[in-house]
């Protein structure tokens, strides 16, 4: 996301700029529905994918639905007008788009979970106009064997994809050699498809190994791959890893350990969570990702861990959601998955929970302070699962200062929605020449977060932020820092 400028102060030597999003300044937002899902051959229905944003346009899949009712290709615009079906889904160009999709030389790439020539899912490249689209890779047929998983040669349900110039990394979440699922890559012009890591299965059912089963999301950082695997591990509830782009040095950073039934909790319970399921956002050297459960609670965690596998934290785990008969509710969320990174601030869904069982918006602070709450998704009127915003989120992206999300259910008609977020900008900021210092005062935040002044001797990327001593004092309600005007010219911001 791009920082919003609030203030523009030059003096003989300073330069002040006060930006940044913060998360303790998020909360009672508005949801403003885009778009309800109508199913029938001329709409889709029911969408993981985040929304991609391509010049001011909306690009996104829904899972099914369509003209063959395998799910198609969409865009529209930001303010939800001039929804459009772009292209219909053939079974053999692939059938249940469900990952994100990437922009990328004027064209845009996903990945089907089925379809293809054989069944196994496919990679696809698509002009932005729905037209021109090709399959860059038909996964190959699987072989199936009493008591042990599907395997082929590349790959069963590819699930998702990342870019670094002209090569497509990925991966799927069942398949290759031992039936574990695959990490793959691939040229954008679908030559040199290559499989990376194949993960290894245990017969007899077993789902414990040494490095994780069923990869679920990647992050590059240089030449290094970091992921997460949904299942295996030594304890079987999952794992984190890391691999070189060129395959070689795998390396298990993690694996979630095992979790205790208990009668207070719907779910079971542990100290770091069980089965990772969202994409892993980097800042530096830390990951952060989530346990769809398991946790203190058991209703899934918020985690953080070194790219060298060191300091695994728990940062955030979600409220004990009730026990049947009684509403499966909390605070704060069941089942967290995507999560997205601005600035300082990751943004997430969660696809269950709160007060109405269908699904929270959060935000939280990379460190792991300032845990808010920014939505909780309204109830469904039964039978036919509708409100007015649609609920069971899982896609989600941010662009400038707006959140946009996907639904699986509800809205108009039952079949799910897209939607977006609008975020507050930074708290208003007062600049003061005081003889040879200037004066920077901000609102105190009303929910007693507060605020972090740092400052940069440039913008150059990556600048190089400090915290500005002293630290504010109150003065009539406003948090105020005072500083001398001599050396260097800086840039201010605000951040938390």
């Amino acid at each position: 996301m791009k920082s919003h400028l609030q203030h523009l102060f030059r003096l003989p030597a300073l330069l002040l700029s006060l930006v940044s999003l913060t998360a303790g300044s998020l909360y009672a937002q508005t949801i403003s529905n885009l778009h309800n899902f109508a199913d029938g051959p001329a709409d889709g229905r029911s969408t993981f994918a985040s929304i991609t944003l391509v010049d001011g346009t909306l690009y996104g899949t829904t899972t099914s639905g369509g003209s063959s009712g395998n799910g198609i290709l969409f865009s529209l615009q930001t303010n939800g007008t001039g929804f459009v079906n772009l292209h219909n889904f053939s079974p053999i160009e692939g059938s249940h788009p469900r990952a994100d999709l990437l922009f990328s030389g004027n064209k845009l790439f996903g990945t089907a979970l089925l379809g293809g020539n054989a069944g196994s899912g496919t990679i696809f490249s698509v002009n932005t106009n729905g037209t021109g689209l090709s399959v860059l890779h038909h996964f190959k047929a699987f072989a199936e064997a009493p008591n042990s998983s599907p395997t082929n040669s590349d790959g069963i349900a590819p699930s998702g994809l990342i870019v670094k110039g002209n090569t497509l990394y990925g991966w799927a979440i069942e398949g290759g050699h031992f039936g574990g699922g695959t990490i793959f890559k691939l040229n954008t012009n679908g030559s040199a498809f290559e499989v990376l890591h194949t993960f290894a299965t245990l017969s007899n059912g077993s789902l414990t190994n040494s490095e994780g089963i069923s990869p679920f999301s990647l992050v590059l950082a240089g030449n290094t791959l970091y992921g997460v695997a949904n299942r295996g591990g030594t304890a079987g509830n999952g794992a984190l890893f890391a691999v070189q782009t060129d395959g070689t040095g795998f390396t298990n950073l993690h694996n979630f350990t095992r979790t205790t039934s208990s009668p207070s909790f719907l779910m079971s319970t542990n100290s770091d969570g069980e089965r990772p399921a969202s994409q892993l956002v980097r800042s530096g050297n830390t990951l952060l990702g989530t346990a769809a459960e398991g946790g203190r609670f058991g209703a899934g965690a918020i985690f953080a861990i070194n790219t060298d596998g060191a300091g695994f934290t728990n940062l955030h785990n979600f409220a004990a959601v009730g026990r049947p008969p009684g509403p499966q509710t909390n605070s704060d969320g069941f089942f967290p998955n995507k999560l997205v990174l601005s600035g300082n601030t990751v943004f997430g869904t969660t696809l269950n929970g709160g007060p109405a069982q269908r699904g929270t918006i959060f935000a939280i602070k990379f460190d792991g302070t300032g845990f808010v709450t920014l939505l909780h998704f309204p109830a469904a009127a039964s039978p036919a699962n509708t409100n007015s915003t649609g609920f069971n989120s899982y896609g989600l992206s941010i662009f400038e200062n707006t959140l946009y999300g996907t639904a699986l259910n509800g809205g108009s008609f039952g079949f799910g929605t897209a939607y977006r977020l609008d975020l507050p900008p930074p708290p208003l900021v007062v600049i003061t020449r005081l003889s040879t210092s200037v004066v920077v005062q901000w609102p105190t935040n009303s929910s007693g977060l507060t605020f972090t002044l740092q400052s940069s001797t440039n913008l150059v990327a990556p600048p190089n932020w400090t915290t500005v001593s002293p630290s504010p004092v109150l003065v009539s309600g406003q948090s105020t820092v005072t500083n001398p005007i001599a050396g260097a010219q800086k840039v201010y911001r605000l951040s938390q």
